[in-house]
């Protein structure tokens, strides 16, 4: 009954959970990233890490959000790894601070549709005003860390994408510069 009311919140809050005929636990993060969605992912995670898959399916569509939930979401993702192969897919969209939880994926296991667009920005203030400037920069940091460790570029190549304009892929360019390994 309390997985029922757990699943149930977590649809509320845009969120799609299924098991497939192989127990493969998928968890679909859908529309804006909010600290919610980063709670919720965070509990889902902890309660499907405790079933013992060796694969979980991370499938997002989300235009972004809030840089420090996606940061959080991705911290959620790397603390499994590398027991749990973590599979990040897209379909349509993964901007902004969605782009960088599709990123934070086991590498060799981060695909995007054909279709997909994917963009890479520096956190705006209007989707993070509860944030501080500090944390705000403080955010930037880490996201800008954690795409250079995800796509093997240096921090100045990263940062030089992002300033001043956001920066969109279609699949085969992001699988080049390496937020994605392959277009499926």
């Amino acid at each position: 009954m309390r997985l029922l009311r757990f699943l149930l919140l977590l649809i509320a809050f845009g969120f799609a959970v299924s098991v497939s005929a192989q127990s493969v636990p998928v968890v679909w993060i859908i529309g804006e990233i909010t600290q919610a969605k980063a709670d919720s992912v965070s509990s889902l995670v902890s309660q499907i890490r405790k079933t013992g898959p060796r694969d979980i399916y991370v499938g997002i569509e989300s235009e972004g959000g809030n840089i420090r939930a996606a940061l959080d979401i991705a911290a959620c993702l790397a603390a499994l790894q590398p027991d749990i192969t973590v599979h990040t897919r897209s379909t349509d969209k993964a901007a902004g601070a969605a782009a960088v939880i599709l990123a934070s994926g086991s590498k060799g296991y981060r695909t995007a549709g054909p279709r997909t667009r994917i963009m890479i920005q520096h956190p705006e203030e209007s989707d993070n005003a509860s944030l501080t400037a500090e944390q705000l920069a403080a955010a930037d940091a880490e996201m800008v860390s954690l795409l250079t460790r995800a796509t093997g570029h240096s921090e100045d190549d990263i940062r030089s994408n992002i300033e001043g304009c956001d920066s969109w892929f279609l699949p085969d360019a992001a699988a080049v510069f390496g937020l994605i390994d392959r277009v499926k």
